[in-house]
């Protein structure tokens, strides 16, 4: 900053790649000369790399014998590491009525031009999706339902620079994204063919035949 209290960059770069194990040591390691010493000074990062959030600023000084400080960033033999998490996002399976996380339902994530980056089963928790990028629209679908519910409709979420997930479908107060699932249902009246009066005191059953042929009674009532 400078004594009007006005931020100032006084240095700006891109990261490079990772370095390989046989790559020199200082490979990726950004050197900054001519920093001013007992000023403090913030480290800030603009953009992350795909797949991670941006880290919080973080600030330093150097002393007179060229030693660095910080009280807010790790400091590994004397270079500051911006470190970086990979973004993630919880999505979960869940029952429309209850919140009860249901098994058995085959979801996908697709990007933006329709690939498929992630698909799984659902199953009693809810899955962690790590790596997405930030600031791309990323579509939620289910492709089959478990047994006894429809499938729900698409949904979209976006995931910004520090990792908070927005989605124009149903979300958890931690963010966690829902793929709501309702349960089939069927209406069955009983009626008089000539005038279409309800009837009752007739005795109704729902059969359903196994995968062997053999008949098992699921529902019966009387109207």
């Amino acid at each position: 900053k400078n004594t009007d209290g006005n931020e100032k960059v006084v240095e700006e770069w891109v990261s490079a790649e990772d370095k390989e194990e046989t790559a020199d040591v200082n490979e990726g390691i950004h050197i900054v000369e001519g920093l001013k010493t007992g000023v403090e000074y913030t480290l800030r990062e603009t953009v992350a790399p795909d797949g991670y959030t941006v880290t919080a600023d973080t600030t330093f000084t150097i002393d007179e014998t060229g030693k660095v400080t910080s009280t807010s960033t790790t400091i590994k033999e004397g270079v500051l590491l911006v470190e970086d998490a990979k973004t993630k996002v919880s999505v979960s399976k869940t029952d429309i009525a209850s919140g009860e996380e249901l098994e058995g339902a085959h979801i996908q994530i697709l990007d933006s031009k329709g690939n498929v980056v992630e698909e799984w089963d659902s199953t009693k928790k809810a899955h962690v999706v790590e790596g997405l990028k930030t600031g791309e629209e990323y579509t939620l679908k289910e492709t089959v339902a478990p047994d006894g519910y429809t499938v729900t409709t698409e949904t979209t979420f976006t995931i910004d620079e520090t990792g908070k997930v927005t989605s124009k479908g149903s979300q958890a107060e931690d963010g966690t994204l829902l793929v709501n699932d309702a349960k089939t249902r069927i209406s069955v009246s009983k009626v008089d063919i000539a005038d279409g009066k309800e009837l009752a005191g007739a005795k109704i059953q729902i059969i359903e035949k196994d995968a062997d042929g053999k008949e098992n009674v699921v529902e019966e009532w009387e109207s």
